[in-house]
């Protein structure tokens, strides 16, 4: 049998699965904390899902000092990313969808 070069083995596919479904529970987590809170969503989203191999954490600042987490999962050679931020600082803000 010959595999056709170029294509995506199913280990790469799996990979990719895998680092896509840690980004959406941990994004799943996030919209379910800022929706409830205005602050600390950023705090329990790195208390739920520590780094690890797997899954590393960048801080962030954006403009007008809104803090921001750079969220990414990295499975063999498959890496998915996020950005949240803690741009929901009071009750009257509009909840987050995703």
């Amino acid at each position: 049998t010959m595999l056709i070069k170029g294509g995506t083995s199913a280990q790469t596919a799996s990979q990719s699965a895998q680092a896509e479904s840690l980004i959406e529970q941990i994004v799943a987590t996030y919209v379910g904390h800022v929706n409830a809170n205005t602050t600390g969503s950023l705090a329990d989203v790195q208390s739920q899902y520590p780094a690890h191999a797997t899954l590393s954490y960048t801080t962030l600042t954006m403009e007008g000092g809104i803090e921001a987490l750079r969220v990414t999962a990295t499975v063999g050679s498959s890496t998915a990313t996020t950005l949240l931020t803690q741009t929901r600082t009071s009750a009257a803000d509009g909840q987050v969808g995703y």
